[in-house]
Order: structure tokens, then sequence, then C-alpha cells
């Protein structure tokens, strides 16, 4: 019992009666040197009733079977119905399972350039080994060209000529041709040997001939031999990018049109990889809209206006520079919007992508140079202006722009194609000021500015990588909309696309870069930002056994965080001053949870806590009315007992000093209401006690007194600012500095530096 063998098959869609026996005859030839079949294929756009299914009513169809099976090969067909015929033929090449996908290629000798849609459709994501008939009709097939230069598409379309060799006994020439600028002997006789090598295990095929010759280029060598009474050229397709849009090739392209050969072109089936890459390119390729011819062209133009470094962009640049600078300065988030406004950077950073995409390598070093001189000359103004300001704290609007992140470069890769698309179409150029608000390019150069006026490096290089993000993700984004509206180099341009290449290449080896370091930032940022937490969970955690206190996340303030001690500055809401214990308790226990070196400062400010009022019921108010008063009588003598309704008695005051009075002077108490002749006697009063002297504690910037046991002696409490105490005439002078002893509102009483209070 024999192993199975699948059947080769050759599937082929016709269409064209013209071309229809040909195709029919190289396909049932090929069909035949692997004793396999062929499977005709005709797609019709409109609904086919059952009975009208026959081959004679197919002309094309018809002709393409009746070749085959004159050849001896069985042939079979199918009708199918399908809008998109590209489509149709790729699910039923899958649906065959073809070996072999044999197609037309509807050529013009004038009109070379043009390439049927059906064609690069299926040419772009093959479901099978694919092979391209073009050019006039070939009377027989005996003797076939390949030119060989390397690649898999080369190997395939030798293997398939060598297979029609044998079965015709025909004879196969693999060519390989010598160019300038070295033709010498030696360069063929490494020709031969390279020639050697890339047939591999093909060169000792017995109809195999290798040919090496000299010529101006490749195509007129190719020309030239094919003209030597060849039937059929057979190429390999070439190994077009991702991006690339022409998948025959300009070599192919003009061979056909040249040498008045018959052309086969092969292109093997890609790896997956590559299938799934090159079918997403085309979905996003024929979902936007590809600009016509000349829609390109004035966009071109435009950006080649905004690229070329003139006057009104310095001016522009200065102005853009200034406003920002001035806004950072201010914090005016509003006015740095006006600077995104009239910067002019965008066109010459989006000429760069334009330049990378159409190989024009003037277009890419006008573009570069502008961009360049532009970022020098925001630099410049904003760190002339930032020098207005000297030992200024920087802005929270300049702290913002110095720590990107992943989510920055994002924004600059959206705003990017954004630019670009707004470039290409009219109808949404309106929306280039959003763009231009969103990619901030001339904000980040000022902060560069002013961080250089400043000296702060941290400031510099932050803000420089956030330039540089949008730079790169601009330039990259803007070029790949490019690409997917229909801008690429001129085909045959190979140093065009080598600059395509090279570009690209570089693009993403820069984006690679920069994510990499934004993404370093994103982790150092993200352990650093645990860490804070950390430590504001373990001081809310001890400050919450504090009775009646209160704390907000910003009154936690780092103020240094080094490897010997994190020093930390609290400010707390009390109704009344902290012992000194319970400070010193708070820090053991930060320190303790932290499990690190602990400096502590805490600033309690007082707060008074009142109980929920009621309002008082109002009253009436009662109008007052004029009543007659008798007329004064006169008072014979003193009055032996005062009124207690109109006499009142002003009691004495005591005035605040370092020294007190020893006693406050009596006053006698004025008789009110009217008398003919004033007492004579005056009421005595008793001397009060001398009132306790106070003073409140002030000037110690939120910092508070230490109680102490004896001057600069052992601490034994603490004071707030602000808080009233009672001042003894008690002092001392040490070492220069007066001390006071006082007694705070809670009954301690210690020694506390003079100067710190302050007499209401």
């Amino acid at each position: 019992m024999t192993d199975f063998q699948p059947l080769f098959r050759v599937l082929l869609p016709v269409s064209d009666l013209e071309s229809a026996a040909q195709l029919g005859a190289l396909a049932a030839a090929l069909a035949a040197s692997r004793d396999g079949e062929v499977v005709v294929l005709h797609v019709s756009r409109k609904a086919v009733d059952v009975g009208h299914i026959e081959r004679h009513n197919w002309p094309a169809v018809d002709r393409a079977v009746q070749a085959v099976e004159e050849a001896g090969v069985s042939a079979s067909y199918v009708i199918r119905t399908g809008n998109s015929v590209d489509q149709v033929i790729r699910r039923e090449a899958v649906r065959k399972r073809a070996d072999l996908l044999l197609l037309g290629w509807r050529w013009v000798a004038t009109a070379a350039d043009h390439t049927d849609s059906v064609l690069d459709t299926v040419l772009a994501n093959p479901p099978c080994d694919v092979l391209v008939l073009g050019g006039p009709a070939f009377d027989r097939l005996d003797r076939f060209l390949v030119p060989v230069s390397g690649g898999p598409n080369v190997g395939r379309a030798l293997e398939l000529a060598l297979g029609l060799a044998d079965e015709s006994d025909g004879q196969v020439t693999a060519l390989f041709v010598c160019s300038p600028p070295d033709c010498s002997e030696r360069a063929l006789d490494e020709g031969k040997s390279r020639l050697h090598l890339l047939l591999g295990e093909a060169a000792g095929h017995p109809r195999l001939e290798a040919k090496v010759i000299a010529a101006s280029s490749p195509i007129q060598g190719i020309v030239d031999e094919a003209g030597k009474g060849y039937d059929l050229v057979w190429m390999g397709a070439s190994q077009a990018s991702v991006i690339d849009t022409d998948l025959l090739g300009v070599i192919p392209r003009r061979v056909a049109t040249e040498s008045g050969v018959p052309l086969a072109l092969v292109r093997r089936r890609s790896r997956l990889a590559a299938r799934l890459m090159r079918w997403t390119w085309w979905r996003l390729f024929n979902f936007l809209p590809t600009l016509s011819v000349d829609e390109r062209r004035q966009v071109q133009k435009a950006i080649y206006r905004g690229a070329r470094p003139r006057i009104d962009f310095f001016l522009m640049m200065v102005l853009s520079a200034a406003i920002a600078a001035f806004g950072l300065l201010l914090g005016s988030p509003a006015v740095i919007i006006g600077a995104m406004l009239v910067a002019p950077l965008m066109s010459a950073i989006v000429g760069i992508g334009l330049g990378v995409v159409l190989g024009g390598a003037e277009l890419l070093r006008k573009a570069l140079w502008t961009a360049f001189q532009g970022m020098i000359l925001a630099i410049g103004v904003s760190a002339l202006i930032g020098l207005l300001r000297p030992g200024m704290t920087p802005t929270h609007e300049i702290m913002s722009r110095i720590q990107p992140g992943l989510l920055d470069l994002g924004v600059a890769l959206a705003s990017g194609a954004a630019a670009a698309y707004a470039l290409c179409r009219r109808d949404v150029s309106a929306s280039l000021a959003g763009v231009a608000i969103a990619a901030a390019l001339v904000p980040p150069l000022a902060v560069v500015g002013i961080g250089l006026s400043m000296a702060r490096w941290d400031i510099t290089l932050g803000a420089l990588l956030l330039y540089l993000t949008n730079f790169v993700a601009i330039a990259s984004a803007g070029g790949l909309i490019f690409l997917l509206l229909g801008f690429a180099p001129p085909s045959g341009r190979r140093a065009r696309w080598a600059i395509l290449r090279q570009g690209v290449l570089g693009e993403l080896v820069l984006l690679a870069l920069i994510a990499l370091m934004l993404t370093w930032i994103g982790v150092r940022d993200a352990a650093a930002n645990r860490e804070r937490q950390a430590i504001h969970d373990a001081i809310l955690a001890q400050i919450e056994d504090l009775p009646e206190t209160q704390l907000d996340e910003d009154d936690i303030v780092i103020l240094s965080d080094t490897d010997e001690a994190l020093e930390l500055s609290i400010t707390i809401r009390s109704p009344g001053q902290l012992p000194y214990r319970t400070v010193v308790e708070l820090q053991e226990a930060i320190a303790t949870r932290l499990q690190r070196t602990v400096a502590l400062k805490l600033i309690v400010i007082p707060t008074t806590k009142l109980d929920p009022l009621v309002p008082p019921t109002p009253t009436p108010t009662a109008t007052p009315t004029s009543t007659p008063t008798p007329g004064a009588t006169a008072t014979a003598g003193p009055s032996a007992t005062p009124s207690p309704t109109v006499t009142a008695t002003r009691m004495p005051t005591a005035t605040l000093f370092w020294q007190p009075t020893d006693a406050p002077t009596a006053t006698a108490p004025p008789t009110l209401g009217p008398s003919a002749t004033p007492t004579s006697t005056s009421t005595p009063t008793v001397a009060p006690t001398p009132a306790p002297v106070h003073a409140v504690v002030s000037g110690t910037g939120n910092a508070g007194l230490m109680l102490r046991e004896t001057p600069k002696g052992p601490i034994v409490g603490g004071l707030y600012e602000g808080q009233r105490v009672e001042l003894f005439d008690q002092r001392q002078v040490v070492d220069g500095v007066e001390w006071a002893f006082v007694r705070g509102e809670n009954g301690q009483a210690g020694w506390v530096v003079s100067m710190y209070l302050e007499l209401p």
C-alpha cells in the first residue's frame, strides 16, 4: 500500500476572454509537471441562477477549461458570486486547498505603473503561492530565463521553471547581472561564485545553465538577455516591506514593458507573522482616505514652506517662547496656552516625518535644521526672561513639566497623528489649534531655559526629556499617517527607499529608548510614591491616637529623606498644647513603625470648637416715648447713701509692664444725676490686689517655645505660638540671653527666652 500524496492543485481565476487560453495553457503545464489538476474560478458580482452555471454560459471559463483539457490535465470549474473579488478568490483558495494561485496581470505598456486592485490585494496577503502572468502571449514553453539575486521568491520561481523544463524537455538559464561600478573580470568570477551559492542544490540540475553577464544596470542586463529567444522570463517578486504598496516591483514592471517577452512573477506565501502585519497595514491603508496626486502635492508644498527657516518662523518662535516663559513664571495656564497656539515648531517637526516617508534628504535636512534653530532660540529667550526674577521659587506650572511619563508619550503620539491628518485634510484643519495645545512643544523648551537661569539641572534635564519625547513621537506618528494616506518614495528610487527604511528604523529605536527611560522614571516615581504613602500612613495612624487632633495630607511635609535620617514637619490642629512627652512618644512611634531614624518638627495650631448654638427668640423692641421730668431739686448737703441705680464706680486698672505697680490709684466714683452742688465727700474704694502680668508667645515662626527646668536646662514642657502665659518677676541672664520664668495655661511652669514674649 503506497502512502497518500496530496494532489497538486492550481487555482485559476479568469474573467478576460483574451487571456483565458494563455492562462489555461500555463496552468495545465504547471499542473502536469506535478501530476496535479486545475480548478478554474469565475467571480460574478451579480447573483447567478442555478440554471446558468454551465461553463458554456461563461466564455472565459469555457476557453480556460478547454485549454487545460487539451493539455491532458484534469480540470474543473467553479462559479462564485460576491462584491469583493479578491476576498472570494482568497476564500476559494483556502477552500480548495490550492497549492498555486495563477493570476493574469492586465498591463498596458504606456501605463505600466498602474496595477489591478484585485491583484494588489491578493499579493498583499496571499493565501498560497502566487504566480502572476503578464506581457505578450507565448507560443511555446521551452526556454526560460530566471534572473537570480537571492530571496525565497526567486527560489520558488526557479523551482517552477525547472519543473516545466523537465515536462517539456526545455532549458532554464539562471542569470546573474554584474553592474557598475565594478564589472572587471574578477567581479565576474565573484559573480559566478555567488550565483553558484544562490542556486544551492539546483546548481547541478541537468537542465539548468548558469550565466553571468556585465551590463550598465540589472534591468538592462535582463532585458538584453531576454531578447535572445526566451519563451518566458521567471522572476521572484521583490521582498517588499510591510509599508510597500507596489507589490510587483519596479524591475519586473520594466522587464515586462521593455523586453517584449512574457513575464511570470512568483511570490511565496508569507509566514504567519508577516501575513498578519501586512493584513493589518492594508486594512488601515484602505480604511483611511487616500489622497490624490494633486492633494499630496499641495500638502508637500505647505509642509515645505513650514519647514523652511524664514523670518516669520524666528519671530513667532521668539514671541511664543517669551509668552510661555512669562506664563510659567506667573504660574498662569491661560498665558501658557496662548504660547502653544502661536508656536511654529509643529510644521517643522511634522516636516521631518514627511521627509522620512518620502525619502527626501533635502526636506529632512531643512526640517531638522529649522527645528534645531527654533529649539535653541526658545531656550535662549526663556533663559534671559528667567534672569529677570533671580532666586525665585519654581511655580507649579514649571514643576509639572519636569517629570514626563509614558502617558506623555501617548499624548505626543496621538498629537502627531492628529497634526499630520489635519494638515492633509482641509475639512479638519481647524483642529490644528487643539493639536498645538495638546502637543505642548514650546512650554517644555521655556522650562529648559528657566531651569538654566536658575542653575537647576533637575528642571533643565526633566523638561528637555519631555520636549524630546514630544519631538520624536510627533515626527514618528506623523510619518505613519503620511504613509497611510498614500505618501511614499517614487518606485525605483532606491536611495529614497533606503532613507525611508533607515528613518523608520531610527525613529523606532528612539521611541524605544525614550519609552525605556520613561518606564524607568515611572518605576522610580512609583517606588517613591509607595514610600511616601507608607510615611503618611504611619503618621496618620499615630495622630489618630491623639485626642481631638486634626491632620490633613497636606500638613505632612518631608523636609529631607536621606540614609541618615528622615526629617518630617507635621502641622496638627488641637485645642491645647501637647505635652512634650507626648510629642516624644509620637516621634518614637513613627520611627518604630517605619524602622528608620526620624527627626520630627511638630507644629500645633490651636483650635476652638464651639457647641451648636440655638439662636435666641427675637423679642420686639419697645418704642421710646417722651415723659415729662420734674425740675431739678437742690440737694442741701451730701447724700447719705448714693442711689444704686445712678451711681457707678470705676474699677482700678493695672497696666502691664515688666515691673507691676505696688497698688493702683483709687479714684472716687462720680455721682450721676443732676445736683446743684457737687458732693463734698468722696466714696472710698478698697485697694485691689495687683493683677498678674500676662504675655503672649510670639516670634517663633510657629515653632513654639520649650519650657526648661532652669535656664538652658532640661526640657519640662512646651508652649505654642500665640499661647498666653503668666509672667513672674523672675529673670536671669545666661550667656547674654535673658530668661524669664512663666507659667502656662495648663499649669506647667518653667524658664523661656524672654525675647519671644510679647506684652498684649
